[in-house]
């Protein structure tokens, strides 16, 4: 028996109030990182982004290969830049809760003090699906299908070659692990790939280098992301997130803002 009217306009009350009570978390969210830190605002280098994700999931659903290409700019700071990412990868499903991770990044940056830079970073990693397995709990398993938790551990060995007048030397490399918790939640729809489906994707990750750095890396660093994103249709989804990046050159200073940064991902399955 289809719902009636009271049904539909009392779930149509509870979706607009879930919906309102996670976009005013998301905007206190987005006012807390924006607070200033040790460093000025004039100090925080501005950021714009793009991001073209290429999806190709296999018929066996084991294998995923996909390649992200997009441009980034730096618009406000001590210098300006831009620089071209070019990263493919591939995801193989091991486990229910366990995907296995590799890709091979390729970054070409222009600097305003005549120094280019061609870096590329092979990374191995994991993803670990958190809540994946309560699903068919009741009722924790409701929760469960309008959120999605992960955590993900890589580990990528940067190369970086530099040419120009400004250049002070040809080449460095470093090891740094890298460890994201991120999470979506589905605001009108649980289904978070159902077509019209509003969600707030959020993340936190770590940067821990593991030898010797190179001057313009950073001991610590985290990495904040937060926005909305929507599923188009099966094959698009689009997502505006911001990004704060915190960071510290030793372990005895605090972290400092260096970071804002607003990135447009667009995500196309074949």
């Amino acid at each position: 028996m289809p719902p009636n009217r009271g049904t539909r306009q009392t779930c149509d009350r509870r979706t607009r109030w879930v919906g309102s009570s996670l976009f005013a978390a998301t905007l206190a969210l987005v006012l807390l990182l924006a607070v200033p830190t040790r460093a000025s605002a004039q100090d925080a280098s501005g950021q714009v982004w793009g991001d073209l994700r290429l999806l190709f999931p296999q018929k066996d659903d084991v294998w995923l290969f996909l390649v992200d290409v997009g441009p980034e700019l730096q618009v406000s700071g001590d210098e300006r830049w831009a620089k071209i990412v070019i990263d493919p990868a591939a995801e193989y499903s091991a486990l229910r809760l366990l995907d296995l991770l590799g890709d091979l990044s390729g970054t070409y940056t222009v600097q305003n003090d005549d120094v280019e830079t061609l870096e590329l970073v092979p990374r191995i990693g994991a993803r670990l699906h958190l809540i994946s397995d309560i699903r068919d709990v009741q009722p924790a398993g409701r929760l469960a299908e309008r959120v999605g938790l992960g955590t993900t551990v890589r580990l990528e060995h940067r190369h970086f070659w530099y040419y120009g007048s400004g250049a002070t030397e040809p080449y460095s490399n470093d090891w740094r692990l890298r460890i994201r918790l991120a999470t979506r939640v589905g605001l009108n729809h649980a289904d978070r790939s159902r077509p019209g489906t509003w969600y707030l994707f959020a993340d936190a990750e770590a940067f821990v280098p593991l030898a010797d750095q190179n001057p313009e890396t950073f001991a610590t660093k985290w990495r904040f992301r937060v926005g909305p994103g929507v599923t188009v249709d099966r094959t698009w989804r689009f997502e505006l997130l911001y990004i704060r990046d915190i960071s510290r050159n030793t372990m005895q200073e605090e972290f400092e803002n260096s970071v804002n940064a607003i990135d447009l991902r667009a995500k196309h399955y074949f």
